[in-house]
């Protein structure tokens, strides 16, 4: 083989290996393409996590607020209660000792009106003469 067989035979390999490297980047500069527009993707669905995520961390701090809120309430709730069980408690002393009063007052009647039936009885004996 002579030197310009061989010289064009180099060229040739030169040429299709200049071709395979362009085919090369280019394959390449498509991929590098690709994984920016992947990129720009990840990145646009970060932003909307992102914004998720504070609408969720506002949610979160009004549910506190509210649950604080609503602990204040009950713990007036339960004053109320407390308040209004020692009234009750009240109401039961009074209610017991007038339910005793009453007894008493309905004895007292009692045994009055046992007295008046015995003085009518005495006073009809007196008026028919019979002492």
């Amino acid at each position: 083989m002579t030197i310009d067989e061989r010289l064009d035979r180099l060229a040739l390999r030169h040429e299709a290996l200049t071709q395979s490297i362009e085919l090369m980047v280019h394959d390449h500069r498509e991929a590098f393409a690709r994984y920016d527009a992947n990129l720009a993707k990840y990145d646009a669905i970060l932003a909307k996590h992102d914004g998720t995520m504070a609408k969720h961390d506002a949610t979160v701090a009004k549910h506190a607020d509210f649950l604080a809120e609503h602990d204040a309430v009950m713990a007036k709730h339960d004053a109320t209660l407390a308040k209004h069980a020692d009234f009750l408690a009240e109401h039961d002393a009074v209610m017991a000792k007038t339910q005793n009063m009453l007894a008493e007052v309905v004895e007292s009647i009692d045994s009055l009106a046992r007295v008046a039936h015995l003085h009518e009885r005495r006073i009809s004996n007196l008026e028919e003469g019979r002492a």
